[in-house]
């Protein structure tokens, strides 16, 4: 089974939508389905062949050590860093 990174897109998209609707914070909404992308677009990389719950059990461990430095990777730029000093 393969997805394409375009249709995890928007299958996400879809799914903050309906957990924003449902009272969900959007920060919490927001972080919840981009660890499911990420685990997800992962998985559907190392997997070719085989059902969803494979995808989910091959992409599981890197997406979640994936979840910890991308966030950091993104943020600690310097042009970042000096926009406090402009605030």
């Amino acid at each position: 089974m393969i997805i394409e990174p375009i249709t995890i897109g928007l299958i996400g998209l879809c799914l903050l939508v309906v957990l924003v609707v449902i009272g969900m914070h959007v920060a919490y909404a927001g972080a919840l389905v981009g660890l499911i992308g990420i685990v997800i677009t992962i998985g559907a990389r190392r997997v070719r062949e085989g059902d969803f719950w494979d995808i989910i059990e091959k992409g599981w461990a890197p997406g979640l050590a994936n979840a910890g430095t991308i966030p950091f990777s993104e943020l600690a730029h310097y042009s970042l860093s000096v926009l406090p000093m402009f605030i």
